[in-house]
């Protein structure tokens, strides 16, 4: 994954350290950590932490309460179920796993906070619509 500017703490750690667990080949710490970050994640987006509360009741959370495609949804549930796999199952995690896991994350984490920011640096100089990403030149035509 690379930086991704305005994630608040604890969850900036979180990423610098799955990032840096898969960069010394800890493949499985990486894959926790990602998981640890859907809890972080949710309640920095809504969610009330309770201890035994279950990872899915975040992942849920952030499903019904963080701004995320369609994709993102099925990147939460990604993270969420590899990271039981690697939390309840035997064995360990590979580097294929761990890398497409700190993909979704990062993605989550420009979504939640990149984008954020875009739109508050937007709506401060007084625009009130998004310009299009992709330029005109290269929409689709009928």
């Amino acid at each position: 994954g690379r930086d991704v500017e305005n994630v608040p703490e604890p969850i900036a750690t979180l990423y610098r350290e799955a990032r840096q667990s898969a960069g010394a080949g800890a493949f499985t710490a990486s894959v926790l950590t990602s998981r640890k970050m859907l809890v972080d994640l949710a309640c920095d987006n809504g969610a009330a932490w309770e201890k035994g509360k279950g990872l899915g009741e975040y992942g849920e959370n952030l499903n019904n309460n963080l701004f995320a495609p369609e994709a993102g949804q099925k990147w939460i549930n990604k993270i969420k179920d590899q990271g039981n796999k690697a939390t309840h199952e035997l064995g360990i995690q590979s580097e294929a796993e761990a890398a497409e896991l700190l993909r979704y994350v990062e993605m989550l984490l420009r979504l939640t906070w990149s984008a954020s920011a875009i739109s508050s640096e937007e709506m401060g100089r007084g625009l009130t619509r998004r310009r299009p990403m992709i330029r005109p030149a290269m929409r689709a035509r009928p």
